[in-house]
Protein backbone atom coordinates (compact mmCIF):
# COMPACT_ATOMS: atom_id res chain seq x y z
CA UNK A 1 0.00 0.00 0.00
CA UNK A 2 1.69 3.77 -1.23
CA UNK A 3 1.32 5.94 2.55
CA UNK A 4 3.06 8.95 3.20
CA UNK A 5 5.86 8.72 5.82
CA UNK A 6 4.07 10.88 8.46
CA UNK A 7 0.04 11.39 9.01
CA UNK A 8 -0.78 14.11 6.87
CA UNK A 9 -3.43 16.96 7.58
CA UNK A 10 -6.44 16.99 5.85
CA UNK A 11 -5.97 19.56 3.19
CA UNK A 12 -2.71 17.90 2.69
CA UNK A 13 -4.06 14.53 2.28
CA UNK A 14 -6.55 15.78 -0.43
CA UNK A 15 -3.58 17.66 -2.56
CA UNK A 16 -1.75 13.94 -2.34
CA UNK A 17 -4.78 11.87 -3.44
CA UNK A 18 -5.67 14.97 -6.49
CA UNK A 19 -2.05 14.17 -7.59
CA UNK A 20 -2.61 10.77 -7.68
CA UNK A 21 -5.60 11.22 -9.31
CA UNK A 22 -4.23 13.29 -12.04
CA UNK A 23 -1.46 10.54 -12.79
CA UNK A 24 -3.50 8.08 -13.03
CA UNK A 25 -5.84 9.86 -15.38
CA UNK A 26 -3.24 11.11 -17.63
CA UNK A 27 -1.46 7.50 -17.38
CA UNK A 28 -4.83 6.20 -18.75
CA UNK A 29 -4.20 8.06 -21.55
CA UNK A 30 -0.67 7.11 -22.18
CA UNK A 31 -2.19 3.67 -21.94
CA UNK A 32 -4.92 4.04 -24.77
CA UNK A 33 -2.29 6.34 -26.72
CA UNK A 34 0.22 3.10 -26.88
CA UNK A 35 -2.44 0.56 -27.40
CA UNK A 36 -3.56 2.45 -30.34
CA UNK A 37 0.21 2.46 -31.99
CA UNK A 38 1.34 -1.18 -31.13
CA UNK A 39 -0.23 -2.99 -33.65
CA UNK A 40 -0.48 -0.25 -36.58
CA UNK A 41 1.17 -1.69 -39.92
CA UNK A 42 2.57 2.02 -41.19
CA UNK A 43 5.94 2.99 -39.94
CA UNK A 44 5.44 5.84 -37.14
CA UNK A 45 9.07 7.23 -37.07
CA UNK A 46 11.81 7.61 -39.84
CA UNK A 47 14.38 5.48 -37.96
CA UNK A 48 11.84 2.26 -37.29
CA UNK A 49 11.99 1.08 -41.03
CA UNK A 50 16.06 0.84 -41.40
CA UNK A 51 15.56 -0.85 -37.73
CA UNK A 52 13.31 -3.67 -38.89
CA UNK A 53 15.50 -4.19 -42.18
CA UNK A 54 18.54 -4.54 -39.78
CA UNK A 55 16.36 -7.38 -37.80
CA UNK A 56 15.06 -9.05 -40.73
CA UNK A 57 19.01 -9.39 -42.17
CA UNK A 58 19.86 -11.02 -39.26
CA UNK A 59 16.58 -13.14 -39.15
CA UNK A 60 17.80 -14.30 -42.65
CA UNK A 61 21.34 -15.05 -41.73
CA UNK A 62 23.36 -12.48 -42.36
CA UNK A 63 26.25 -11.74 -40.14
CA UNK A 64 27.33 -8.35 -38.27
CA UNK A 65 29.85 -8.24 -40.80
CA UNK A 66 27.30 -8.13 -43.39
CA UNK A 67 25.63 -5.35 -41.32
CA UNK A 68 27.88 -3.09 -40.48
CA UNK A 69 29.89 -3.42 -44.08
CA UNK A 70 31.26 -0.10 -45.12
CA UNK A 71 29.28 0.89 -48.02
CA UNK A 72 30.92 1.78 -51.42
CA UNK A 73 28.09 0.57 -53.38
CA UNK A 74 24.21 -0.04 -52.79
CA UNK A 75 22.92 -0.77 -50.97
CA UNK A 76 23.88 2.34 -48.81
CA UNK A 77 23.22 1.86 -45.19
CA UNK A 78 24.31 3.68 -42.35
CA UNK A 79 23.63 1.59 -39.08
CA UNK A 80 23.42 4.07 -36.42
CA UNK A 81 23.23 1.96 -33.30
CA UNK A 82 24.74 -0.80 -31.27
CA UNK A 83 23.55 -4.20 -32.33
CA UNK A 84 21.86 -5.57 -28.97
CA UNK A 85 18.34 -4.01 -30.08
CA UNK A 86 17.62 -5.83 -33.42
CA UNK A 87 19.35 -8.99 -31.86
CA UNK A 88 16.89 -9.13 -29.45
CA UNK A 89 14.62 -8.38 -31.79
CA UNK A 90 15.06 -10.79 -34.20
CA UNK A 91 13.41 -14.01 -33.29
CA UNK A 92 10.59 -12.33 -32.67
CA UNK A 93 9.50 -11.04 -36.30
CA UNK A 94 7.96 -13.17 -38.76
CA UNK A 95 9.78 -12.99 -41.54
CA UNK A 96 6.59 -13.89 -43.97
CA UNK A 97 4.72 -10.98 -42.32
CA UNK A 98 7.48 -8.64 -40.79
CA UNK A 99 5.59 -6.35 -38.68
CA UNK A 100 6.87 -3.35 -36.20
CA UNK A 101 4.72 -4.75 -33.21
CA UNK A 102 6.93 -7.17 -31.42
CA UNK A 103 9.95 -4.27 -31.55
CA UNK A 104 7.15 -1.67 -29.73
CA UNK A 105 5.93 -4.32 -27.68
CA UNK A 106 9.48 -4.24 -26.33
CA UNK A 107 9.68 -0.90 -26.32
CA UNK A 108 6.65 -0.88 -24.09
CA UNK A 109 7.62 -3.24 -21.60
CA UNK A 110 11.27 -1.46 -21.38
CA UNK A 111 9.24 1.54 -20.10
CA UNK A 112 7.39 0.14 -17.59
CA UNK A 113 10.55 -1.69 -16.43
CA UNK A 114 12.39 1.93 -16.15
CA UNK A 115 9.39 3.03 -14.28
CA UNK A 116 9.58 -0.02 -11.68
CA UNK A 117 13.24 1.05 -11.63
CA UNK A 118 12.53 4.66 -10.74
CA UNK A 119 10.06 3.44 -7.65
CA UNK A 120 12.92 1.24 -6.57
CA UNK A 121 15.45 3.94 -6.71
CA UNK A 122 13.44 6.70 -4.86
CA UNK A 123 12.02 4.48 -2.26
CA UNK A 124 15.62 3.40 -1.50
CA UNK A 125 16.68 6.81 -1.23
CA UNK A 126 14.10 8.59 0.57
CA UNK A 127 12.10 5.81 2.37
CA UNK A 128 8.77 7.47 1.23
CA UNK A 129 6.97 5.07 -0.71
CA UNK A 130 4.56 7.77 -2.21
CA UNK A 131 7.11 9.73 -3.56
CA UNK A 132 8.42 6.75 -5.34
CA UNK A 133 5.14 6.33 -6.69
CA UNK A 134 4.94 9.90 -8.03
CA UNK A 135 8.58 9.63 -9.29
CA UNK A 136 7.83 6.46 -11.44
CA UNK A 137 4.09 7.84 -12.94
CA UNK A 138 5.20 11.17 -13.33
CA UNK A 139 7.61 9.09 -15.87
CA UNK A 140 4.91 7.08 -17.30
CA UNK A 141 2.39 10.56 -17.32
CA UNK A 142 5.64 12.72 -19.53
CA UNK A 143 4.29 13.67 -23.68
CA UNK A 144 7.84 12.51 -24.11
CA UNK A 145 7.44 9.06 -22.93
CA UNK A 146 4.10 8.80 -24.06
CA UNK A 147 5.45 10.39 -27.62
CA UNK A 148 7.88 7.71 -27.68
CA UNK A 149 7.18 4.39 -26.15
CA UNK A 150 5.10 2.83 -29.05
CA UNK A 151 8.41 2.87 -31.41
CA UNK A 152 10.53 0.31 -33.01
CA UNK A 153 13.57 2.04 -31.54
CA UNK A 154 16.77 1.47 -28.89
CA UNK A 155 16.03 4.11 -26.51
CA UNK A 156 13.76 2.23 -24.08
CA UNK A 157 15.34 -1.29 -23.76
CA UNK A 158 18.66 0.68 -23.63
CA UNK A 159 17.49 3.23 -20.45
CA UNK A 160 15.78 -0.30 -18.74
CA UNK A 161 19.77 -1.85 -19.10
CA UNK A 162 21.02 1.87 -17.35
CA UNK A 163 18.31 1.65 -14.75
CA UNK A 164 18.44 -1.40 -13.61
CA UNK A 165 22.27 -1.45 -13.48
CA UNK A 166 21.88 1.70 -11.23
CA UNK A 167 19.14 0.22 -9.36
CA UNK A 168 20.86 -3.05 -8.63
CA UNK A 169 24.14 -0.94 -7.62
CA UNK A 170 22.03 1.25 -4.96
CA UNK A 171 20.76 -1.91 -3.40
CA UNK A 172 23.49 -4.31 -3.49
CA UNK A 173 26.71 -2.20 -4.08
CA UNK A 174 28.55 -4.06 -1.56
CA UNK A 175 28.40 -7.24 -2.80
CA UNK A 176 30.95 -8.59 -6.13
CA UNK A 177 28.01 -10.32 -7.73
CA UNK A 178 25.94 -6.94 -7.03
CA UNK A 179 28.46 -4.53 -8.84
CA UNK A 180 29.47 -6.68 -11.59
CA UNK A 181 25.76 -7.36 -12.49
CA UNK A 182 25.36 -3.15 -12.77
CA UNK A 183 28.25 -2.90 -14.73
CA UNK A 184 27.12 -5.55 -17.24
CA UNK A 185 23.83 -3.85 -17.50
CA UNK A 186 25.35 -0.53 -17.62
CA UNK A 187 27.43 -1.69 -20.40
CA UNK A 188 24.38 -3.50 -22.21
CA UNK A 189 22.47 -0.14 -22.11
CA UNK A 190 25.59 1.59 -23.68
CA UNK A 191 25.34 -1.06 -26.38
CA UNK A 192 21.88 -0.55 -27.17
CA UNK A 193 22.27 3.66 -27.39
CA UNK A 194 25.71 4.51 -27.57
CA UNK A 195 24.75 7.85 -26.02
CA UNK A 196 23.57 5.90 -22.59
CA UNK A 197 27.65 6.02 -21.81
CA UNK A 198 27.70 9.09 -19.44
CA UNK A 199 24.51 9.14 -17.12
CA UNK A 200 24.04 5.71 -15.69
CA UNK A 201 28.10 5.34 -15.14
CA UNK A 202 28.62 9.31 -13.88
CA UNK A 203 25.81 8.68 -11.37
CA UNK A 204 27.07 5.19 -9.85
CA UNK A 205 30.79 6.72 -9.59
CA UNK A 206 29.13 9.43 -7.49
CA UNK A 207 27.22 7.10 -5.34
CA UNK A 208 29.62 4.97 -4.79
CA UNK A 209 33.00 7.84 -3.98
CA UNK A 210 30.25 8.43 -0.80
CA UNK A 211 30.60 4.80 0.29
CA UNK A 212 33.97 3.43 -1.31
CA UNK A 213 36.41 5.59 -3.05
CA UNK A 214 38.15 2.26 -3.91
CA UNK A 215 34.91 0.27 -5.38
CA UNK A 216 34.25 4.16 -7.18
CA UNK A 217 37.48 3.47 -8.57
CA UNK A 218 37.15 0.07 -9.70
CA UNK A 219 33.19 0.40 -10.75
CA UNK A 220 34.83 2.91 -13.24
CA UNK A 221 37.64 0.65 -14.30
CA UNK A 222 35.21 -2.37 -14.96
CA UNK A 223 32.97 -0.41 -17.21
CA UNK A 224 36.13 1.07 -19.05
CA UNK A 225 37.40 -2.90 -19.15
CA UNK A 226 34.09 -4.09 -20.45
CA UNK A 227 33.28 -1.46 -22.67
CA UNK A 228 36.59 -1.65 -24.04
CA UNK A 229 36.61 -5.08 -24.54
CA UNK A 230 32.92 -5.42 -26.63
CA UNK A 231 34.19 -2.05 -28.75
CA UNK A 232 37.46 -4.42 -29.57
CA UNK A 233 35.48 -7.65 -30.26
CA UNK A 234 32.50 -5.76 -32.10
CA UNK A 235 35.06 -3.77 -34.28
CA UNK A 236 37.28 -7.35 -35.10
CA UNK A 237 34.35 -9.24 -35.42
CA UNK A 238 32.76 -6.67 -38.23
CA UNK A 239 36.59 -5.81 -40.32
CA UNK A 240 36.26 -1.99 -38.66
CA UNK A 241 32.81 -1.48 -39.72
CA UNK A 242 30.90 -1.33 -36.13
CA UNK A 243 33.41 1.75 -35.43
CA UNK A 244 33.03 3.40 -38.78
CA UNK A 245 28.81 3.28 -38.28
CA UNK A 246 28.54 3.91 -34.83
CA UNK A 247 31.59 6.04 -34.07
CA UNK A 248 33.21 7.62 -37.06
CA UNK A 249 29.37 8.49 -38.87
CA UNK A 250 27.50 9.47 -35.75
CA UNK A 251 30.64 11.76 -35.20
CA UNK A 252 31.21 13.38 -37.97
CA UNK A 253 27.83 13.26 -40.04
CA UNK A 254 25.29 15.40 -39.13
CA UNK A 255 24.67 19.16 -39.05
CA UNK A 256 24.65 21.43 -35.85
CA UNK A 257 20.74 22.45 -35.97
CA UNK A 258 19.75 26.32 -34.84
CA UNK A 259 18.72 25.88 -30.95
CA UNK A 260 15.54 28.05 -32.66
CA UNK A 261 14.79 25.01 -34.97
CA UNK A 262 14.37 23.21 -31.75
CA UNK A 263 12.90 25.32 -29.56
CA UNK A 264 10.11 25.85 -31.91
CA UNK A 265 9.46 22.37 -33.10
CA UNK A 266 11.31 19.32 -30.74
CA UNK A 267 11.04 21.01 -27.02
CA UNK A 268 7.11 23.48 -27.98
CA UNK A 269 4.90 20.66 -26.21
CA UNK A 270 7.02 19.16 -23.55
CA UNK A 271 8.06 22.95 -22.13
CA UNK A 272 4.24 23.51 -22.12
CA UNK A 273 4.32 20.52 -19.79
CA UNK A 274 7.14 20.34 -17.38
CA UNK A 275 10.05 23.20 -18.92
CA UNK A 276 8.91 25.74 -15.92
CA UNK A 277 8.40 23.51 -13.27
CA UNK A 278 11.44 21.38 -13.58
CA UNK A 279 13.80 24.82 -14.07
CA UNK A 280 12.23 25.66 -11.12
CA UNK A 281 12.97 22.63 -8.96
CA UNK A 282 16.30 22.19 -10.34
CA UNK A 283 17.52 25.83 -9.22
CA UNK A 284 16.50 25.05 -5.85
CA UNK A 285 17.55 21.45 -6.00
CA UNK A 286 21.07 22.60 -6.58
CA UNK A 287 21.07 25.59 -4.80
CA UNK A 288 20.16 24.01 -1.66
CA UNK A 289 20.13 19.78 -2.01
CA UNK A 290 23.26 19.50 -3.77
CA UNK A 291 24.69 16.65 -1.36
CA UNK A 292 21.69 14.36 -2.96
CA UNK A 293 24.98 13.49 -5.14
CA UNK A 294 23.36 10.55 -6.86
CA UNK A 295 20.50 12.75 -7.93
CA UNK A 296 22.14 15.65 -9.18
CA UNK A 297 25.03 13.36 -10.90
CA UNK A 298 22.68 11.75 -13.20
CA UNK A 299 21.17 15.12 -13.56
CA UNK A 300 24.28 16.45 -15.09
CA UNK A 301 24.58 13.76 -16.84
CA UNK A 302 21.20 13.60 -18.63
CA UNK A 303 22.94 17.29 -19.70
CA UNK A 304 25.92 16.19 -21.17
CA UNK A 305 23.73 13.59 -22.89
CA UNK A 306 21.58 16.60 -24.47
CA UNK A 307 24.49 18.39 -25.91
CA UNK A 308 24.23 15.83 -29.13
CA UNK A 309 20.65 17.36 -29.94
CA UNK A 310 22.33 19.94 -31.42
CA UNK A 311 22.59 17.22 -34.50
CA UNK A 312 20.79 17.73 -37.24
CA UNK A 313 18.15 14.77 -36.67
CA UNK A 314 17.99 14.48 -33.56
CA UNK A 315 14.83 13.84 -31.74
CA UNK A 316 12.83 13.82 -28.45
CA UNK A 317 14.70 11.22 -27.43
CA UNK A 318 17.54 12.83 -26.46
CA UNK A 319 15.67 14.20 -23.42
CA UNK A 320 14.28 11.28 -22.90
CA UNK A 321 17.21 10.84 -19.98
CA UNK A 322 16.59 14.34 -18.81
CA UNK A 323 12.48 13.28 -18.34
CA UNK A 324 14.15 10.74 -15.85
CA UNK A 325 15.69 12.89 -14.25
CA UNK A 326 13.07 15.45 -13.04
CA UNK A 327 11.32 12.46 -12.22
CA UNK A 328 13.74 11.69 -9.60
CA UNK A 329 13.96 15.36 -8.54
CA UNK A 330 10.32 15.40 -8.18
CA UNK A 331 10.21 12.12 -6.05
CA UNK A 332 13.20 13.67 -3.61
CA UNK A 333 10.78 17.14 -3.39
CA UNK A 334 7.86 15.12 -2.81
CA UNK A 335 9.52 13.38 0.30
CA UNK A 336 10.88 16.84 1.56
CA UNK A 337 7.30 18.55 1.83
CA UNK A 338 5.79 15.56 3.24
CA UNK A 339 8.46 15.72 5.92
CA UNK A 340 7.88 18.90 6.87
CA UNK A 341 11.72 20.77 5.07
CA UNK A 342 9.17 23.09 3.17
CA UNK A 343 6.48 26.31 4.97
CA UNK A 344 2.68 25.16 4.39
CA UNK A 345 2.36 27.64 1.47
CA UNK A 346 5.58 26.25 -0.31
CA UNK A 347 3.67 22.53 0.22
CA UNK A 348 0.57 23.78 -0.89
CA UNK A 349 2.51 25.47 -4.05
CA UNK A 350 4.44 21.97 -4.67
CA UNK A 351 1.57 20.07 -5.02
CA UNK A 352 -0.20 22.28 -6.89
CA UNK A 353 1.79 22.77 -9.62
CA UNK A 354 2.76 19.21 -9.98
CA UNK A 355 -0.97 18.36 -10.00
CA UNK A 356 -1.42 21.20 -12.94
CA UNK A 357 1.32 20.37 -14.82
CA UNK A 358 0.09 16.36 -14.62
CA UNK A 359 -3.45 17.87 -15.98
CA UNK A 360 -1.48 19.90 -18.77
CA UNK A 361 0.04 17.24 -20.00
CA UNK A 362 -3.23 14.89 -20.21
CA UNK A 363 -4.12 17.54 -22.23
CA UNK A 364 -1.38 17.26 -24.68
CA UNK A 365 -1.55 14.16 -25.06
CA UNK A 366 -5.09 13.94 -25.97
CA UNK A 367 -5.36 16.82 -28.11
CA UNK A 368 -1.72 16.42 -29.80
CA UNK A 369 -0.91 12.43 -29.61
CA UNK A 370 -4.31 11.09 -29.70
CA UNK A 371 -5.14 9.96 -33.32
CA UNK A 372 -9.26 9.97 -34.24
CA UNK A 373 -10.57 6.88 -35.83
CA UNK A 374 -11.59 8.34 -39.00
CA UNK A 375 -7.68 9.63 -39.85
CA UNK A 376 -6.29 5.97 -38.38
CA UNK A 377 -8.48 4.23 -41.22
CA UNK A 378 -7.51 6.54 -43.59
CA UNK A 379 -3.41 6.70 -42.90
CA UNK A 380 -4.26 2.70 -43.00
CA UNK A 381 -5.42 3.22 -46.22
CA UNK A 382 -3.46 5.15 -47.66
CA UNK A 383 -0.58 2.72 -46.67
CA UNK A 384 -2.20 0.15 -48.06
CA UNK A 385 -2.43 2.09 -51.26
CA UNK A 386 1.59 2.52 -51.01
CA UNK A 387 2.46 -0.62 -50.72
CA UNK A 388 0.36 -1.94 -53.67
CA UNK A 389 2.55 0.83 -55.59
CA UNK A 390 5.69 -0.19 -54.61
CA UNK A 391 4.83 -3.81 -55.01
CA UNK A 392 4.00 -2.72 -58.44
CA UNK A 393 7.09 -0.51 -59.01
CA UNK A 394 8.51 -1.43 -62.28
CA UNK A 395 12.03 -1.40 -61.04
CA UNK A 396 13.48 -0.47 -57.84
CA UNK A 397 12.47 1.74 -55.35
CA UNK A 398 13.30 4.79 -53.27
CA UNK A 399 11.78 6.28 -50.50
CA UNK A 400 12.62 8.57 -47.10
CA UNK A 401 9.30 7.71 -45.88
CA UNK A 402 8.11 4.20 -45.10
CA UNK A 403 11.07 2.55 -45.59
CA UNK A 404 10.16 -0.84 -44.14
CA UNK A 405 7.76 -1.53 -46.79
CA UNK A 406 10.45 -2.28 -48.97
CA UNK A 407 11.59 -5.27 -46.87
CA UNK A 408 7.91 -6.24 -46.30
CA UNK A 409 7.49 -5.91 -49.93
CA UNK A 410 10.82 -7.79 -50.97
CA UNK A 411 12.74 -4.73 -52.06
CA UNK A 412 16.15 -4.00 -50.43
CA UNK A 413 16.13 -0.50 -48.90
CA UNK A 414 18.98 0.58 -51.29
CA UNK A 415 19.78 3.81 -49.82
CA UNK A 416 19.10 5.66 -46.62
CA UNK A 417 19.27 9.65 -47.65
CA UNK A 418 19.03 11.23 -44.49
CA UNK A 419 22.74 10.19 -43.16
CA UNK A 420 23.64 9.78 -46.90
CA UNK A 421 22.67 13.67 -47.67
CA UNK A 422 24.23 14.89 -44.04
CA UNK A 423 27.34 13.04 -45.26
CA UNK A 424 27.65 14.23 -48.81
CA UNK A 425 27.17 17.76 -47.15
CA UNK A 426 30.28 16.99 -44.98
CA UNK A 427 32.31 15.88 -47.68
CA UNK A 428 32.18 12.37 -46.43
CA UNK A 429 30.57 10.45 -49.06
CA UNK A 430 30.46 10.85 -52.87
CA UNK A 431 26.91 11.15 -54.27
CA UNK A 432 27.12 10.84 -57.74
CA UNK A 433 26.26 7.16 -58.23
CA UNK A 434 23.11 7.53 -56.65
CA UNK A 435 22.02 11.48 -58.31
CA UNK A 436 23.39 9.45 -61.93
CA UNK A 437 21.12 6.63 -61.60
CA UNK A 438 18.09 9.29 -60.48
CA UNK A 439 19.19 11.23 -63.67
CA UNK A 440 19.25 8.10 -65.92
CA UNK A 441 15.65 7.23 -64.42
CA UNK A 442 16.93 4.07 -62.62
CA UNK A 443 14.78 3.87 -60.06
CA UNK A 444 10.72 2.77 -60.84
CA UNK A 445 9.48 4.73 -57.92
CA UNK A 446 10.35 7.92 -55.49
CA UNK A 447 8.44 8.30 -52.58
CA UNK A 448 9.56 11.55 -50.76
CA UNK A 449 7.71 12.13 -47.44
CA UNK A 450 4.87 15.26 -47.58
CA UNK A 451 6.93 17.28 -44.58
CA UNK A 452 8.68 21.22 -43.74
CA UNK A 453 11.04 22.25 -46.53
CA UNK A 454 13.57 21.59 -43.70
CA UNK A 455 12.93 18.14 -43.43
CA UNK A 456 12.79 17.59 -46.92
CA UNK A 457 16.44 19.63 -47.12
CA UNK A 458 17.76 17.27 -44.26
CA UNK A 459 17.29 14.21 -46.14
CA UNK A 460 17.76 14.83 -49.97
CA UNK A 461 20.77 16.76 -51.15
CA UNK A 462 19.78 20.02 -53.05
CA UNK A 463 21.77 17.76 -56.48
CA UNK A 464 19.16 15.07 -55.93
CA UNK A 465 16.23 16.89 -55.75
CA UNK A 466 17.32 18.67 -58.93
CA UNK A 467 18.01 15.45 -60.90
CA UNK A 468 14.56 14.12 -59.48
CA UNK A 469 12.24 17.57 -60.76
CA UNK A 470 13.95 17.07 -63.79
CA UNK A 471 13.70 13.33 -64.63
CA UNK A 472 10.82 12.26 -63.20
CA UNK A 473 7.42 13.66 -62.68
CA UNK A 474 4.70 13.51 -59.69
CA UNK A 475 2.46 10.68 -60.21
CA UNK A 476 0.59 10.34 -56.88
CA UNK A 477 0.00 11.79 -53.48
CA UNK A 478 -1.06 11.22 -49.97
CA UNK A 479 -2.03 12.70 -46.53
CA UNK A 480 1.48 11.75 -46.05
CA UNK A 481 3.71 10.69 -49.59
CA UNK A 482 4.62 12.47 -52.66
CA UNK A 483 5.00 10.09 -55.57
CA UNK A 484 7.07 10.12 -58.53
CA UNK A 485 7.68 8.05 -61.59
CA UNK A 486 10.31 8.25 -64.41
CA UNK A 487 9.82 10.86 -66.93
CA UNK A 488 9.98 8.97 -70.02
CA UNK A 489 7.33 6.13 -68.48
CA UNK A 490 4.89 8.80 -68.13
CA UNK A 491 5.61 10.34 -71.63
CA UNK A 492 5.35 7.01 -73.37
CA UNK A 493 1.53 6.22 -71.02
CA UNK A 494 0.35 9.35 -72.30
CA UNK A 495 -2.08 8.70 -75.36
Amino acid sequence: MITPPMRPSGSARYLYLALLGALLLTISLFLLITWQRLDAPYQLDYGEGPLLDRALSLRAGQSLRDIYAVPDNYPYHIVNYPPLYFMLVAPFIDAANPLYTPGRIISLVAILIVAANIFLIVRQLTGNRYAAAVSALLLLASPVITFWTPYFRVDFLGLAFSTTGLTILLYWHHSWLGLILSVALIVAGAYTRQTYIVCAPLAGCVYLLSHSPRRAALFVALIGGLGLAVLLMLNAVTAGGFWFHVGEVYLAGGTPVSWFVLLDDKWRRPLQAAGPLFTILLLIFFWRYASQRFIAAYTLGSFISLIAMIKAGSNWNYVIELVVAFSLITGFFVDQAMLGAFKRWQHNLLFGLLILQVLVAAIILRTSFWTPGEMQARRIAEWHALRQAIVEADGKVLTDIEMGLLPQTGHPILFEPFDFSQMARKGLWDQSQVVGDIERQRFGLIVIQRASEYIIHERWTDEMRQALSTHYVESGSSLWAHVYRPRAAATAQQP
